[in-house]
């Protein structure tokens, strides 16, 4: 059994107004942050630094850590700066981190910079949770679906050929969710949010 706070985090729900005498940690990512194979909560690294910075006997009496854990099983580096940018004013952290990218590289008809490109993303967050919007963004990406699907399936071909070289850079742009200067350019958006 799992259970999610109000923003659908595996995490306490949020204290809002964060007291003055909270210091919050916001942990960004993906299975990894969120927890997944391991045998409960307690044992996530975000709950375990909470135990560890608020046992500490050297840390200020009057200060608590409240460690969030906004890991999101199958988010890629795509994803994430989007999540930091809604949540980021209401959660106002003192301290991200971020340990994402596991998903970065696994195979995929879409990349997901094409698969989730909407020019209006707060009309989109609110709009994400009607199940008539989510059909017709599926419909729409299943529009383009067989032609994606042709393409692959002739470079995952030349990928078997042995006549046929196959750079990473031709795999990644063609197979993975999130191509490496992608990621570059998504951990650089999470850290500017974070520092506005």
């Amino acid at each position: 059994r799992y259970s999610h706070n109000e923003l659908g985090l595996r995490d306490d729900p949020i204290m809002d107004p964060k007291p003055d005498t909270v210091f919050r940690v916001l942990n960004i990512g993906d299975s990894a942050t969120w927890g997944l194979s391991l045998p409960g909560r307690m044992h996530t690294y975000s709950d375990r630094l909470e135990e560890a910075l608020n046992t500490d006997p050297g840390g200020p009496e009057q200060l608590t850590y409240d460690v969030i854990n906004a890991g999101t099983v199958g988010y890629s580096s795509w994803q994430a700066p989007r999540w930091l940018e809604f949540y980021i004013d209401e959660l106002k952290p003192d301290v991200v981190t971020v340990f994402i990218g596991n998903n970065d590289s696994a195979p995929s008809g879409t990349s997901d910079t094409k698969r989730g490109s909407v020019p209006f993303s707060s009309i989109t967050r609110t709009l994400s949770h009607n199940v008539f919007y989510l059909l017709l963004q599926k419909a729409w990406l299943n529009l383009g679906k067989r032609a994606r699907d042709e393409e692959r399936e002739q470079f995952m071909a030349s990928v078997g050929s042995q006549k046929q070289n196959v750079t990473k850079e031709q795999w990644y742009h063609s197979v993975a969710r999130v191509e490496p200067q992608d990621y570059e350019s998504n951990l650089r958006a999470i850290i500017e949010i974070a520092r506005k």
